[in-house]
């Protein structure tokens, strides 16, 4: 149990920033903003250095770059998502169930940075709106920390697989976390904080639970943008204090008292033309206006004007007397006036009817606020749940932080018909009231609040859903895309493209599974759209093995002088990239003519498997990284094949055998770096050495009439496991 209410205020990208290397990054969301999470999110994740909008072409291929060392997944809900993804991450859309958690993970090397809160991967989710997050340093030596991350993996079990295929990118986080996490994990009691979510059952009997069954509920209070209805398919439900009801019923509640708060659409605006005296206005809400740099906004609510004094409410609704000089004075100078009304987003008949029933006190959060002499609006879009509790003399505050509003089908509903919603519970000492948990609220009288229902948008027919899967497979360069198998209601017409693409046309939808030869993934889009009847629809491409995506497609059709200089060092990878795109074939030449003279040295090669065998060794190196190092469109693997593809033609068949075992050697004296990724480097390691060393056996050379070779052979022998006898053809 904690002795103080600590829910941090940064915003979500401040919680992102670490100066330590990110090892993977697992983000859910509802809505989903590609170019933001892009430019935004991602840039600080991967701490990418050009600029997403002066160097956009640069940006994306330094992004693709390094999410081939740090591998990302993303689950976001199909029908609340907007086109433009360009970077190769896991982009994961879920339709089976409305998907409404809220969730950053990050894998370091110590720990798992947990961000976990109401904020969607958007502009207003990570900056604009009002938003609750809660984030926190899990580390791995701490048994707290490890029972939230073994509860969040088991969250993410059930994610993928509301998310179609296995996700790749997915299992190489949970391959990083799972390393690093003890062996002998213990059930533990007295826990500071436990992560809740309704992949399997609805969310709030579970955080019901938490609370002993002898407990009186002596005050309940609900701060959401949304009550009982989260969007336009919500259910109809008409008990609207059903989930109030829940709450209460569940435990003994005779003394409690009702706290809700709002979104308040209005706020302090400016005085009007003619500001009314005090006394016009006793028992309304009032703006004070503080001089000072920047300056600063209180509300009051003026009780009593005496000849003296004005005793009033303060915003948090604690009684204080001001000086009539003092009013007096701030009148004059208009820093003081009656608040705009009181409207606020709400269910009406929830509030009256439990007004009717309980206590009821309301807050109002101010969209409309100041920010530096500047009218901002930041939307409310926080969600909290506080239950003060008396058990045996001792008073206890219990609370929900996270994605579900307040609402049936956030925190009731089972599925599939409630949504999947994620959050973190805690329980402090004493009683904690609204505004002591939201500092920012402010006390409105319940007689002065105007409420207006929301309105929803409605949800629009979702036809990405006509195509199942969409899969780039980099090393072959094919595309397929397999299409739904449930046909359109009615025939319509449909495209199928890839940026300027045409893939597929036709008068109805198509069924099974088609491939695209030839097809390479540009750095500018990793989605397909899909035109039907008019609307278009993105459809996120999927790659098989990220480590084999080149950064730009020019990189596939590199020759093996282009690899050796760039394994070399001998040019730079944008420096190679720009002339082949530029002075094509011929400009290429003469430019590694200039490196390498008439032609690559063995010394060029050696250089280059130093340089690979270094890469390997290096620290907090990321699986992925390691993987790509070896298997990469640029690596040593592909090195190797363009060596292949040379023997008993530009290179002998003895030569390439000899560059072969040099490198195997080469690799079997790498110290990788002792993290707990070893184990798994090493595998991935020794299964490039068995595969090369398969390779050698058919390009062992022949001894006979060249005894010079057999004691290379010898030298060479106990490394690459080959041998030849005099009697070899």
């Amino acid at each position: 149990m904690s002795k103080r209410a600590d829910l941090p205020r940064q915003s979500a990208l401040e919680c992102l920033e670490s100066q330590e290397p990110c090892l993977g990054a697992v983000f859910c969301s509802y809505t989903f903003d590609p170019l933001f999470f892009e430019a935004q999110v991602l840039r600080a994740v991967l701490k990418l250095q050009c600029d997403p909008d002066e160097q956009t072409l640069d940006f994306l291929r330094e992004g693709r770059a390094a999410l081939q060392k740090v591998p990302v997944a993303c689950f976001v809900d199909a029908t609340a998502r907007t086109p433009g993804q360009r970077l190769p991450y896991d982009l994961r859309l879920v339709r089976a169930r409305v998907f409404h958690p809220k969730l950053v993970l990050q894998v370091f090397a110590n720990h798992v940075s947990l961000l976990l809160g109401s904020g969607n991967l958007t502009r207003g989710g990570y900056g604009d709106n009002t938003e609750l997050w809660f984030p926190r340093k899990l580390r791995f030596d701490d048994p707290d920390a490890v029972a939230a991350i073994d509860e969040l993996l088991q969250f993410l079990i059930g994610v993928e697989s509301l998310g179609g295929a296995p996700s790749s990118q997915l299992a190489l986080i949970r391959a990083a976390i799972a390393a690093r996490l003890p062996a002998d994990r213990k059930p533990l009691a007295g826990r500071t904080f436990k992560v809740l979510h309704s992949m399997h059952a609805p969310l709030l009997p579970a955080f019901l639970e938490l609370i002993p069954r002898d407990a009186e509920i002596v005050r309940l209070g609900v701060l959401a943008p949304f009550f009982e209805r989260d969007d336009q398919d919500a259910a109809n439900t008409a008990e609207v204090q059903s989930l109030v009801h829940h709450i209460l019923l569940a435990r003994r509640s005779d003394r409690a008292v009702i706290e809700l708060g709002f979104g308040w659409q209005g706020g302090p605006m400016g005085p009007p033309v003619t500001v009314p005296e005090i006394d016009a206005g006793l028992g309304q809400l009032w703006v004070h206006r503080v001089p000072g740099d920047p300056p600063t906004i209180e509300y009051f609510t003026p009780v009593r004007y005496t000849g003296k004094t004005l005793r009033y409410r303060d915003q948090k609704a604690k009684e204080r007397t001001w000086a009539r000089e003092q009013v007096e004075e701030a009148l004059a100078a208009r820093q003081v006036y009656p608040a705009t009304p009181l409207v606020a987003q709400g269910p009406t008949r929830i509030v009256a009817a439990l007004a009717a029933q309980r206590e009821l006190r309301t807050w109002l959060l101010p969209t409309q606020r100041f920010d530096e002499e500047r009218l901002v609006r930041r939307q409310l879009h926080a969600k909290l749940l506080a239950i003060t509790t008396e058990r045996r003399g001792v008073t206890a505050t219990y609370v929900l932080v996270g994605s579900p509003n307040a609402s049936g089908r956030a925190l009731l509903h089972p599925p599939p018909a409630g949504n999947v919603e994620l959050a973190v519970a805690l329980v402090f000492e004493g009683a904690w009231e609204l505004p002591d948990l939201a500092p920012e609220l402010v006390a409105c009288p319940p007689d002065q609040l105007q409420l207006i229902e929301p309105s929803f948008p409605a949800a629009g027919v979702d036809l990405g859903r006509w195509i199942a899967d969409a899969v780039h497979d980099p090393r072959a360069r094919e595309l397929r895309v397999t299409w739904a198998e449930s046909p359109a209601p009615r025939p319509l017409a449909y495209r199928l493209s890839y940026l300027d693409q045409l893939l597929s046309q036709g008068a109805e939808q198509p069924q099974g599974e088609v491939l695209f030869s030839h097809f390479d993934l540009r750095p500018t889009s990793c989605e397909l759209t899909l035109e039907v009847a008019g609307d278009c629809f993105s459809v996120p491409i999927r790659i098989t093995d990220l480590s084999a995506l080149p950064v730009d497609p020019i990189e596939v059709h590199y020759g093996l002088a282009e690899l050796i200089a760039l394994l070399g060092r001998r040019i730079g990878r944008d420096r190679l990239r720009h002339v082949a795109a530029q002075a094509g074939p011929r400009g290429t030449r003469t430019v590694l003519e200039t490196i390498f003279g008439e032609k690559f040295t063995p010394t060029d090669i050696f250089r280059a498997w130093r340089n690979i065998a270094a890469e390997l060794c290096e620290e907090h190196l990321s699986l992925a990284a390691f993987r790509h190092i070896l298997l990469g469109p640029i690596g040593i693997g592909c090195v190797w094949q363009r060596m292949r593809e040379a023997a008993g033609g530009d290179l002998g068949r003895e030569t390439v055998w000899f560059y072969g075992a040099e490198l195997i050697k080469t690799l079997r004296e790498v110290q990788i770096s002792a993290d707990p990724d070893a184990p798994a480097k090493r595998a991935e390691l020794q299964r490039f050495i068995t595969e090369l060393s398969a390779d050698l056996e058919s390009l062992v050379p022949d001894i006979r009439g060249r005894p010079w070779i057999e004691p290379i052979l010898r030298f060479f022998q106990p490394v690459t496991h080959t041998s030849r006898s005099d009697d070899s053809a």
